[in-house]
């Protein structure tokens, strides 16, 4: 007889459009408060974006939906706060990645 809570939540996967962490950044929590801070270096930051451009693999994120009240649900980043923090600080143009952006704009 093992462990088998019965479980309380549902998995499912969804396509987001890495956009939309810039554009919709008021619906997503990057650092819940058990997160750490941002660690990544500039290097591993430009690392992941061209990884994106080419197309390679990056793990998949997880999130969480969180409802706050009857009308409010926001998105917690549970995996992936670093690359989703490096894609947001590239969009803001934040990141110095200057060929990057040459190809994001031909996009």
């Amino acid at each position: 007889m093992g462990f088998n809570p019965e479980t309380e939540y549902q998995v499912y996967p969804k396509d987001i459009d890495i956009r939309d962490f810039h554009e919709y950044t008021d619906e997503y929590i990057t650092r819940p408060p058990y997160q750490r801070k941002s660690v990544w270096s500039l290097k591993k930051q430009q690392s992941l974006m061209d990884s994106l451009f080419r197309r390679y693999y990056v793990p998949k994120l997880v999130i969480r939906e969180v409802r706050l009240d009857e009308n409010t649900t926001k998105r917690e980043i549970v995996d992936g706060q670093q690359r989703i923090t490096a894609v947001q600080d590239f969009l803001r143009a934040n990141l110095n990645c200057l060929n990057l952006w040459r190809i994001f704009i031909q996009m």
